[in-house]
């Protein structure tokens, strides 16, 4: 939805719906339960804690992953790869 915006701000403001409220609800419970089922997923969230991240940031910023990661499986067409999923990940640290 759209309102007036203060001047000087951008022309528009951006306002959480409950649909938008859903789907970050169910973007973090992903990553929750990610942190259980996929060592990559876990690795990437203990490095996030490891620099003092928040347990509720580094879950929105492994939420922010998964949602990249499932945007280039649609796009390639393929299915999920734990390995090449996070291979950067695991490169990086070798």
């Amino acid at each position: 939805p759209r309102s007036p915006a203060p001047p000087g701000a951008a022309p528009w403001c951006w306002h959480a719906t409950p649909a938008t409220k859903r789907l970050g609800d169910a973007v973090h419970q992903w990553a929750f339960c990610a942190l259980t089922n996929s060592p990559g997923a876990r690795a990437y969230y203990d490095e996030l804690r490891s620099r003092k991240v928040g347990h509720h940031a580094a879950l929105r910023q492994l939420g922010n992953r998964l949602v990249g990661i499932l945007h280039g499986c649609l796009k390639t067409r393929t299915t999920y790869n734990e390995t090449t999923a996070w291979a950067h990940r695991f490169t990086a640290a070798a």
